[in-house]
């Protein structure tokens, strides 16, 4: 079967919002995933990247009718839901008889609003795409589709009424899966946003999927379930050899929310890299609570060279709201302990969350001065659908009743999703603004980022993160 994967077509400035001059692009890892389990099943797959690719509607047309494929996918997040929308459209509107899946996170979350709202989707996948995929176009090759069949699946029936069926279960063996579909795309088309890569080449990938935390604000675990499952070490060194062999990679980026939340793992996948002598720089994301010497020790000498903590907020009431289950105290002592090793450390920051007045938040950017990572991030609070941060702020009587899907950015922050009722939109902004500018002119933050720089790659990727600042803040 003939099918297409793609992002749905989108400005770029809905991407990166203020920092679209800088902004990069990485590989969408979940389309090249689903592309290589179809391919495995011998189908005809294609995949295009409209923004990195530079791919106008009439660019996207000309090749639509040429292809004439007879699945097209689009993937779906909330702030861009309205494109895919759009995309779902254009496509139908070139191929009639093309049948269109959507899934991703807004899609599962949402499945009967999401179909509700574009009559052009045909099926909506929930969850982990690869499996309910590869059935659902198994199903489309029979002379009477049974649709019931396919869990994970949301279809139209005949009379036009929304089905939803039983959700599917995760993937126990992520070994079982093939390495993502790389050859698909033009690889040397994604360089990364400055704060994900110290060395280019460099790209993304995943070790592991679910999450067993419960934060407020996250909905990872409603694609990807709690229980963790790892790809197998041997699998992961591989799949970056790959990339090393072919793509000329670098770097690589792990895209998993904890990577260290099984230290077993982790010291394999360490060991394994300095016993094959695999030369490449790479970056996390985790806890403060998920680190400790000897992991730190061992993944400096494997060429980690930047950890990303989530640390959302210097009040430990907010912390709690938040249900992140660390303290403050367990902040400054896991950053301490990571500098000493020489480990860049990434800090983000939720301001102006439920019950926070001014003085708290300005405590706060205060407070992520003091432990003073290289790099922060500062955020307003995005309830999610499907989170329980959600909740709260309904409760708090600050989620604003107009709001459009576009509004639920984490970049863009013109219209915010959230006004806290005890500071206004005016002033969230202006707390926003201040934290930026004060972090990053800090004495103590530029010295500690020129003391980072080794050569002029570091220079270049610094360059490029002042004229972000500059163009977002600043212009």
């Amino acid at each position: 079967m003939k099918v297409l994967l793609l992002p749905p077509l989108v400005a770029r400035e809905k991407i990166w919002g203020k920092y679209s001059k800088e902004g990069g692009f990485i590989p969408p890892i979940g389309l090249l995933s689903i592309a290589a389990y179809l391919e495995s099943k011998g189908h005809l797959v294609r995949i295009v990247d409209p923004l990195p690719q530079k791919i106008s509607e009439d660019k996207l047309s000309e090749f639509l009718k040429k292809e004439s494929f007879e699945l097209i996918g689009i993937s779906s997040f909330t702030n861009t839901i309205k494109d895919t929308y759009t995309t779902a459209k254009f496509c139908k509107k070139i191929l009639p008889k093309v049948k269109i899946v959507i899934g991703g996170i807004h899609a599962t979350v949402l499945p009967r609003q999401t179909m509700e709202e574009c009559r052009d989707i045909d099926f909506l996948v929930m969850g982990e795409g690869e499996v309910t995929t590869g059935e659902l176009v198994d199903q489309l090759q029979q002379a009477k589709p049974v649709f019931e069949k396919v869990e994970g699946l949301c279809f139209r029936s005949s009379e036009g009424k929304i089905k939803i069926n039983k959700r599917r279960e995760v993937i126990d063996d992520l070994g079982s899966l093939p390495f993502p579909a790389y050859h698909l795309l033009d690889m040397a088309k994604y360089v990364p946003h400055p704060t994900q890569y110290k060395t280019l080449p460099s790209f993304p990938t995943v070790a592991q999927r679910g999450c067993p935390y419960n934060c407020a604000f996250c909905g990872a675990h409603i694609i990807h379930g709690r229980k963790i499952r790892f790809k197998p070490v041997n699998y992961l060194i591989s799949e970056i050899k790959m990339l090393i062999d072919l793509y000329q990679a670098k770097g690589i980026h792990f895209q998993d929310s904890t990577f260290t939340v099984n230290r077993d793992y982790v010291l394999t996948f360490c060991r394994a890299i300095i016993r094959q002598g695999l030369k490449f720089k790479w970056d996390i994301n985790t806890r403060v609570d998920c680190v400790d010497s000897e992991m730190l020790i061992l993944m400096k000498k494997a060429g980690l060279w930047m950890i990303n903590f989530g640390l959302e907020s210097g009040n430990q009431a907010s912390l709690d709201l938040l249900n992140k289950g660390i303290t403050i105290d367990q902040m400054k002592k896991t950053i301490a302990l990571v500098r000493k090793q020489k480990i860049v450390t990434f800090s983000t920051w939720i301001l102006g969350l439920p019950n926070e007045d001014e003085s708290k938040v300005r405590r706060r950017i205060g407070l992520a001065k003091e432990i003073g990572t290289e790099l922060a991030l500062f955020f307003l609070p995005v309830p999610y659908p499907g989170t329980r941060l959600m909740d709260i702020c309904q409760k708090d009587k600050g989620l604003r009743k107009n709001a459009k899907w576009e509004d639920y950015s984490a970049v863009d922050f013109s219209n915010p999703i959230y006004v806290n009722p005890l500071l206004g939109e005016k002033k969230m902004k202006n707390l926003l603004k201040y934290a930026f500018l004060s972090y990053y002119f800090s004495p103590k933050i530029l010295w500690r980022n020129l003391r980072t720089i080794e050569n002029l790659e570091d220079i270049k990727r610094y360059f490029r993160g002042l004229k972000a600042l500059f163009y977002g803040w600043l212009v």
